[in-house]
């Protein structure tokens, strides 16, 4: 019985076709291979090369903090050791198996940050710095396909059974996923509760929405409201420049002050609610005038000397530090200014260490909506509150 001419026609026009998608077959796991060598090339190069902050960076990691010095050597040593199976023909099916197993560990590890993180810290450096952790995890998702992929069409070349293949893949990257697991199992453990005094430091604690380029470098806070920033500046210290919540309008408040009055060596100034302060505490003076008005009044003349100054909510009540004259140890004292002003000095407030100075330092300020006046201290750096000074 003869055969149609046309069938064999079309038998033939399939071969080509065949050979052609087996040659497909062949090119895809060289083409992952490379991608994956240079993947983990420029990995752990760019690792290496800044290795400080990438230890930083791990220090800093919501679920490894505690492992950070050994995980800090171990990723860009497996990385390399990677890249080396990869690179030669008889440990490259090894490699793709490690590369499949390793991108499972990473998206398992962004897995975690995104949904049990308290925070979720900077991406990582390099061409990856510009993604965003939900597109780093479908970054690292496709990865693991694609090396699943590779892993399936070398080793059916092999000869190896499927159900050999998916075991060995499903075994190796859940292997590689539950270490990540039990890391970050025990390093909250470490952290929360052994507390071995490693640091974590919230990323991102202020957010830049907006920019405004000064003219100077001497600007400093005076003070800030709902709708205003003040800023003094040292070296014009009798103006006072407002600029409001856009960071757009820009008005000079210009201070009607007499500098031959007083011998004054660092005058500051302080804003709260409508009005400014004027004051140096080498001079014991302290000025306060309206934000509408240019011309001061002396308020405390001949009262305290003083290196700091904050103001309590009454705008007749202030904090100061200061400094013994029979000790020569830093103190806080109280102003209240009125028909007769009155200072009283609080020596209890800043305890002794060593000097009574430099082991009392720290910056004044006052919390109005507490209505509690603090300082920190360098060496206790703890808060004390000095309510005392409202009464």
């Amino acid at each position: 019985m003869g055969s149609h001419p046309g069938m064999l026609k079309n038998s033939s026009s399939k071969n080509p076709k065949h050979k052609a998608m087996k040659k497909l077959i062949l090119y895809i796991p060289k083409v992952v291979s490379y991608f994956f060598i240079l993947l983990f090339c420029y990995a752990a190069i760019s690792k290496a090369i800044d290795f400080e902050n990438f230890q930083v960076q791990i220090g800093q990691s919501p679920l490894l903090s505690a492992y950070a010095g050994f995980l800090s050597y171990a990723v860009i040593i497996l990385e390399l050791f990677i890249v080396l199976l990869l690179i030669f023909p008889k440990t490259n099916l090894p490699g793709l198996y490690a590369s499949t197993s390793l991108m499972s560990a990473f998206t398992i590890y962004i897995f975690l940050i995104l949904n049990y993180s308290d925070f979720v810290p900077c991406s990582c450096g390099g061409i990856l710095e510009k993604m965003g952790w939900a597109e780093h995890l479908i970054f690292n998702l496709s990865c693991v396909i694609i090396g699943i992929v590779s892993v399936f069409f070398t080793d059916i070349n092999a000869g190896r059974s499927k159900f050999s293949i998916t075991a060995l893949l499903f075994l190796s990257n859940f292997l590689c996923c539950f270490i990540v697991y039990i890391l970050y199992v025990r390093s909250e453990g470490i952290i929360k509760e052994d507390n071995n005094f490693t640091r974590r430091y919230l990323m991102h604690p202020i957010i830049e929405k907006k920019i405004s380029n000064l003219d100077n470098s001497y600007y400093y806070i005076s003070g800030s409201d709902d709708k205003h920033i003040y800023l003094g500046n040292i070296k014009l210290p009798q103006q006072i420049l407002v600029i409001d919540s856009t960071l757009v309008i820009k008005e000079i408040i210009t201070i009607e002050l007499d500098i031959k009055e007083f011998p004054y060596r660092k005058i500051e100034t302080k804003v709260v609610g409508k009005y400014y302060y004027v004051y140096d505490g080498t001079v014991p003076v302290v000025k306060r005038g309206l934000l509408s008005s240019s011309k001061p009044q002396t308020i405390s003349q001949d009262d305290a000397y003083f290196s700091q100054l904050d103001i309590i909510n009454n705008y007749n009540s202030y904090v100061l530090r200061t400094q013994s004259s029979k000790s020569k140890n830093l103190l806080i004292a109280s102003l209240h200014t009125g028909s007769q002003n009155k200072v009283e000095l609080w020596p209890d407030f800043l305890r002794k260490q060593t000097d009574g100075v430099f082991d009392s330092d720290g910056v004044l300020n006052v919390d109005r909506k507490m209505e509690t006046s603090f300082t920190r201290t360098v060496t206790e750096m703890n808060l004390l509150l000095l309510t005392q000074l409202l009464k």
